[in-house]
């Protein structure tokens, strides 16, 4: 009985043994079934049959505070044949160029992803098994000239849009919208009229494709007279030096000096007729004469509560003075910043002295410690 075991199991070895065919495995590619659905088999692919079903891609770049957003793309694979993923194949990819920065090309649902930056045309070349494809990519960017302007009422101008990475806006649907128009008003080709004494966001919408962008600017509308104290600390501090020490000289002057000539040059006396008061004597003087405008909170800040020419003073040092104010800063109006979560304006500020600060400030001196005057 022994041998006739011993046959036995040598008989179905071998018969199981004949029951399985070769199989070349490939780890590049995923594997199918048989027809009778137990027995792998691994496709083939023929790579010279793949190509891509776009080869040209052409995108606008949302344009942030930081710069052009990157842009992402996909195209389908033709020639795979069914139920084959080439989604974890190795590929090789580089560009043309150093306009734009192609960092992520992959293979996602059998088609081919890519991620890009920049403005400008490049050529994508991409090396898929032993197939080589390529496929060109125009990125073109719009952004604002100006993120702010100052307007006298009544003046009017233009908002230019700059183009980079394309020649032209051919296929761009532009749009200009005014946030305030009884501030200031904008035409369809952006031509901005100054109406009334404040802050308006123009707000411009570029749509190409798929794609909506959208990009702001803050017009500041003043009186002739405010306009005219603003120039002349902007000019003045472009022009001269900053010493307290020398603070009432010919060619120097410090933060409330300045302030002080300023309004002074239209004819605008504050506490003193021939010398300028420190920084804190300029705000209580101003205070008393009830020309406090709010605090220099946040909220009022973006409620757009303050104008060109208004009074910056900082507070809060230990220096026995009023309010322990130690700082002036003319305000010259808003600059666009973005737009949040919910559509609305986020918005910084200008300084009239370009030295200490001039335009886009951001939040400096924003706090609900400090606060405003109107002279």
């Amino acid at each position: 009985m022994k041998p006739i075991r011993i046959f036995t199991v040598l008989l179905s070895s071998a018969m199981l043994l004949t029951a399985v065919p070769a199989v070349t495995a490939r780890a590049d590619e995923p594997s199918q079934t048989s027809a009778s659905g137990d027995v792998p088999v691994e496709p083939q692919v023929d790579y010279s049959k793949i190509t891509l079903e776009k080869t040209s891609f052409t995108f606008l770049a949302s344009n942030s505070y930081l710069g052009y957003d990157s842009v992402n793309g996909s195209t389908v694979l033709k020639g795979v044949p069914d139920g084959v993923s080439l989604d974890d194949i190795d590929l090789d990819y580089s560009n043309t160029g150093k306009k734009i920065s192609v960092y992520d090309v992959y293979i996602e649902n059998n088609k081919l992803c890519f991620e890009a930056s920049g403005t400008g045309t490049t050529t994508v070349n991409v090396t898929i098994g032993t197939k080589k494809l390529s496929f060109k990519l125009t990125i073109m960017g719009l952004s604002l000239s100006k993120r702010s302007y100052m307007l006298v009422k009544g003046k009017s101008t233009t908002v230019k849009l700059k183009l980079s990475g394309s020649k032209s806006k051919k296929g761009i649907k532009i749009t200009y919208k005014s946030l305030s128009p009884k501030i200031a008003s904008v035409s369809k080709t952006g031509k901005v009229k100054a109406k009334k004494t404040g802050t308006a966001v123009i707000k411009v919408t570029a749509k190409y494709g798929k794609t909506t962008c959208r990009y702001g600017t803050a017009v500041n509308v003043t009186t002739p007279l405010r306009y005219a104290v603003y120039k002349w600390d902007r000019n003045y501090s472009n022009k001269n030096r900053y010493s307290q020490k020398n603070r009432m000289k010919k060619g120097y002057y410090d933060c409330s000096s300045l302030v002080w000539r300023a309004y002074r040059s239209r004819g605008i006396r504050m506490l003193y007729k021939k010398y300028a008061p420190t920084a804190a004597g300029l705000a209580e003087y101003l205070v008393k004469k009830h020309k406090k405008v709010a605090s220099a909170s946040y909220k009022n800040f973006q409620a757009r509560k303050f104008q060109v020419g208004d009074l910056l003073f900082e507070t809060g040092a230990n220096n026995r003075r009023y309010k322990g104010i130690y700082h002036v800063e003319m305000f010259a109006g808003y600059t666009f910043d973005s737009f949040n979560s919910k559509g609305k304006p986020v918005l910084g500020l200008n300084f009239a002295n370009k030295a200490t600060g001039g335009d886009d400030n951001a939040y400096y001196g924003v706090s609900q410690k400090n606060f405003l005057c109107r002279p």
